[in-house]
């Protein structure tokens, strides 16, 4: 998304297509979560001030950029991404993760 994104700000493409997928290959890494007590012991809550944890998902997405005069529908506008995370610690997004606020804020910052 970030790559995406910035190279259609400087203009080397004028649309992409960013896709992602998450699987939850080991059951033993959401039971080391929730021996952390990261995990959420009821169903989801995202963005709800009663969500007490996460819950982990397996997600395959697409999503078309295009730059608003050449789009037919406007869904959402993309102001700006940040990446805290590349995928390639071996403690995945908890190493990372007490970094959040701060890369929000910088995201915020950079638009």
């Amino acid at each position: 998304m970030e790559a995406a994104f910035m190279h259609m700000r400087t203009g080397v493409v004028d649309s992409a297509f960013v896709a992602g997928t998450n699987t939850t290959f080991r059951a033993y890494t959401s039971k080391i979560y929730q021996n952390m007590g990261m995990m959420s012991n009821e169903a989801c809550k995202a963005f709800d001030n009663t969500g007490d944890g996460f819950v982990r998902a397996e997600v395959v997405s697409a999503i078309l950029l295009k730059k608003s005069d050449d789009a037919k529908r406007i869904y959402c506008s993309v102001v700006n991404t940040k990446t805290n995370n590349d995928g390639f610690t071996p403690q995945g997004q908890i190493e990372r993760v007490w970094a959040f606020g701060g890369t929000v804020e910088d995201c915020r910052t950079l638009s």
